[in-house]
């Protein structure tokens, strides 16, 4: 088996692989002090080690795969178990014994590339430690697991009681996670709308309106429709915030709080998102939560009690965020009025 992504490969072991597990049980042995050290007490049980990974030659599993760098240095392995027994509780685990490997990025990169193999069947993951171990519980939170069972006091290590630990997550959580992730590690910012920003907002408007929906312009770009919406800002009453990426404009979402002096006035009082857009290649990346969790909070900041928006073609996406249909009808647009509670 061989899985592999941009940092790591996993892979079935091989017989050039017990010299270097023999080093990391008598020699580089300080990872024993995190990985279940109860279980390390005598000579016998770094034979015991030994003898079973040497057994993976003769019946190569998929539940324990070694982990190596794309030079060709083996760093480490990652596991699966079932958790008392249970087949319905998949458990994962790693090791990283050399100290020279560690902090490059290895662990998160392998755990979540076998991971991502698992979930082709699994809705749900799981992961154990016990309370001593923050490195494991700070990789398990990186990853998106959450605690859900603490045995108080299971382990003991070095005189002192440590708490058994029990991490779950779901594959919708874990894809979640991992996106959000690789979007922080991104070049992106949101900033208020300038003057600068106006054919960019206006050729962003046009492609929304024909595209998305489906309306007929009388004016490409809409340079007087786009004009009065950028007048509505300056008088106080609409928000417009734009999404950048890399520096260029790739979105934007305007806001307002319902005012009887806005042109637009549903539910006075309720924060109300009144125009979303993503630039369609842009899309299926995560940006479109983080442009509306941007403008809730904006809007949480007006100490709104409800915030309200109008959809149709997009309501999947609004629901999955929090919001919830009310079964009215907009007197201005005819959409769906959607809901959520702040």
């Amino acid at each position: 088996m061989l899985l592999k992504n941009d940092k790591i490969m996993l892979r079935h072991f091989k017989s050039e692989d017990i010299e270097k597990h023999i080093d990391w049980v008598t020699v580089e042995t300080e990872w024993k002090e995190w990985d279940a050290p109860w279980e390390w007490l005598s000579e016998a049980d770094d034979i015991d080690y030994i003898e079973r990974r040497k057994s993976l030659l003769d019946k190569p599993t998929n539940s324990r795969l070694m982990i190596e760098t794309l030079a060709g240095e083996l760093v480490g392995e990652v596991n699966s178990y079932y958790i008392d027994g249970d087949c319905e509780k998949l458990a994962v685990g790693i090791g990283i014994p050399p100290l020279s490997a560690r902090r490059k990025g290895h662990a998160y990169a392998a755990l979540t590339l076998f991971m991502e193999h698992l979930f082709k069947t699994r809705d749900v993951l799981y992961t154990q430690t016990w309370s001593g171990n923050m490195r494991m519980i700070a990789l398990a939170e990186k990853i998106g697991f959450k605690e859900v069972r603490r045995l108080k006091d299971l382990r003991e290590v070095n005189g002192e009681k440590y708490d058994g630990l029990t991490f779950a997550v779901t594959k919708a959580e874990f894809d979640e996670k991992r996106k959000l992730l690789m979007i922080k590690q991104q070049n992106i910012e949101i900033k208020k709308f300038t003057d600068v920003d106006f054919d960019a907002f206006a050729q962003m408007v046009a492609v929304c309106w024909v595209e998305d929906y489906k309306e007929t312009l009388y004016e490409n770009p809409p340079i007087r429709m786009c004009n009065r919406m950028i007048q509505s800002v300056k008088d106080g009453f609409t928000y417009l915030d734009l999404l950048h990426l890399d520096g260029n404009p790739i979105g934007f979402v305007m806001y307002q709080v319902d005012h009887p002096e806005s042109d637009w006035c549903e539910k006075e009082g309720f924060g109300f998102i009144r125009e979303m857009y993503i630039r369609k290649d842009q899309r299926k990346h995560g940006y479109g939560k983080i442009l509306a969790n941007h403008a809730e909070n904006e809007l949480k900041k007006l100490l709104v009690p409800h915030i309200y928006l109008t959809s149709d073609d997009a309501i999947e996406f609004w629901l999955s965020v929090g919001y919830v249909d009310t079964g009215e009808i907009s007197k201005f647009n005819g959409g769906k009025i959607l809901i959520k509670e702040v």
